[in-house]
């Protein structure tokens, strides 16, 4: 896993109110993300677009996504996995196979050796097929109590870690960089503002903003388009977020 840390001392503090013209018109917007009510503003001249379980503002090639990064934590893991577990006894496989693979448990392990340990009994969880033997049953029931088990010792994470783990799903960890990273108050709540690169070239920025909400983090992120038209509207809707 990568190390957030900082490569440039861009700022010696935080202000993301200092963004779009002050004249354009804003609209309210109300969105549900992930289990998190909130509300922003956002350029009225942005479009708004519900897709899936994203929320993206757009303005021809220009984009900022709000999402819910999906369980992090020790206990949004376990949570899942027992879901999965009652699908699984309900004959209802395929739908436990499906909530499974949406989960980044592999990054929640400290190392190696320690995945290593829960591994094999993963595997077998996450590839079980209906038609299965009384015997194969067992043995996945018997797996799935072993990935509780080893996911309940897992450490408490940080906000630092839980970053790491959303920012690995989103973007690959090959060819970029942490630009710039640093705490952010955003209505009451510590954030982390996260800005990334091109590796080789130090082009495409993109930036992050990620806030825990309980087992989870609220993202929001610049997507397609010109960072120099992309980034302010993101900071406008980062300063002008509420959570409910």
């Amino acid at each position: 896993m990568r190390s957030l840390i900082h490569v440039l001392p861009l700022f010696a503090a935080v202000c993301l109110s200092v963004s779009v013209d002050a004249a354009a018109q804003t609209e309210r917007h109300e969105l549900l993300v992930g289990r998190q009510q909130i509300s922003l503003q956002a350029p009225a001249d942005w479009q708004y677009v519900r897709r899936d379980a994203e929320h993206v503002f757009k303005n021809r090639s220009e984009q900022v996504r709000v999402l819910d990064s999906g369980p992090l934590t020790r206990e949004g893991f376990a949570r899942e996995i027992r879901q999965a577990r009652r699908l699984f006894l309900g004959n209802q496989i395929d739908e436990s196979i499906v909530l499974l693979n949406r989960l980044k448990l592999r990054a929640a392990f400290p190392s190696q050796a320690q995945w290593q340990a829960v591994v094999s009994s993963w595997r077998r969880i996450s590839r079980s097929s209906i038609g299965s033997s009384h015997a194969e049953r067992r043995a996945v029931e018997d797996a799935y109590a072993d990935v509780l088990s080893q996911v309940a010792a897992l450490p408490t994470r940080g906000l630092e870690s839980l970053a790491i783990a959303a920012l690995d799903a989103l973007e690959p960890t090959d060819r970029r960089d942490v630009r710039m990273q640093q705490p952010v108050s955003v209505d009451g709540r510590v954030g982390l503002l996260v800005e990334t690169w091109d590796r080789l070239s130090h082009a495409h920025r993109t930036r992050y903003l990620f806030v825990p909400t309980g087992e989870s983090l609220f993202v929001v992120r610049t997507e397609f388009g010109d960072f120099a038209k992309t980034g302010p509207v993101f900071d406008a809707l980062v300063a002008s977020i509420e959570f409910h």
